[in-house]
């Protein structure tokens, strides 16, 4: 949002707040399909030239894909980027067993509405009108986060507001090659998207 002075940037950021914390958006995880797919982070990629074996969870347009072969902890982040689901949990599927990400998906499903169901309270760090642009820092429990439409991830409170959104700005640059893999769409081919970047803690 354009801004004139930092006051302009309140509404934006207690905003930004409600998205952190708040209910996720409602989708239902518990469709399953084993697809070949590939992901794509900071110019690097895995899966191979025709993909690995993921799963897929939920309706064809707004699945989230589970897959193995990245160098990161996560592959799922709910609220207030709360990890999930962890990449050594996946235990891989097979393309030919139509069944073989079932129980995959259904856990998913379990974390993600336990997820909603938690209380969670946080306040604003800063609203501040850079050039023109609106930036923020939100506190939630004991981290601290930039005020993105990304996913952000925690930073100790001990860091200036500064630190906090050149970290993000940085993971934000790194992940801009792909779609997020919570969300991508797929078909019979293969998958590209980007998981979130590894915290710089």
């Amino acid at each position: 949002m354009q801004c004139d002075e930092d006051s302009d940037c309140d509404a934006v950021v207690a905003s930004a707040l409600g998205t952190l914390i708040g209910p996720p958006y409602p989708r239902d995880y518990s469709e399953a399909s084993c697809v070949r797919a590939r992901l794509s982070s900071g110019g690097s990629s895995w899966g191979g030239p025709t993909g690995e074996p993921s799963c897929a969870c939920g309706p064809e347009s707004t699945h989230a894909l589970l897959a193995s072969t990245a160098p990161y902890e996560c592959l799922f982040y709910g609220r207030v980027a709360r990890c999930l689901y962890r990449t050594d949990e996946f235990p891989g599927c097979d393309l030919n067993d139509a069944d073989s990400c079932t129980a995959v998906c259904t856990e998913l499903q379990a974390r993600v509405t336990e997820d909603a169901e938690r209380d969670i309270t946080g306040r604003v760090r800063l609203a501040r009108c850079d050039e023109g642009s609106c930036t923020g820092g939100l506190e939630v429990a004991d981290a601290c986060y930039a005020a993105s439409p990304l996913l952000p991830q925690s930073e100790p409170c001990g860091k200036s507001d500064e630190e906090i959104l050149r970290a993000q700005a940085q993971r934000e640059a790194a992940n801009q090659e792909a779609p997020s893999c919570a969300d991508v769409p797929h078909d019979a081919g293969v998958t590209t998207c980007t998981a979130p970047a590894p915290s710089d803690d």
